[in-house]
């Protein structure tokens, strides 16, 4: 998971599949959707989840790396 525009961690991932999560047949699409078995939010799209997924895959990012000039 280190190309550039991949999500980083599970949350990462999660931020940027929600819409179409339930279709992936990967190992994090799958584990969303377990996850989801508990908590129907995950397939939803539910804003609160989302906000926070991605909060916490943007705090867990590596700042001692530059970021990638575009």
């Amino acid at each position: 998971m280190g190309k550039e525009g991949e999500a980083k961690g599970v949350e990462g991932y999660f931020a940027l599949n929600h819409v179409n999560l339930s279709g992936k047949q990967d190992f994090f699409g799958q584990l969303w959707k377990e996850y989801a078995f508990a908590d129907s939010r995950y397939l939803t799209s539910d804003p609160f989840v989302l906000c926070m997924e991605t909060v916490t895959a943007v705090s867990s990012l590596d700042r001692s790396q530059p970021l990638p000039s575009s």
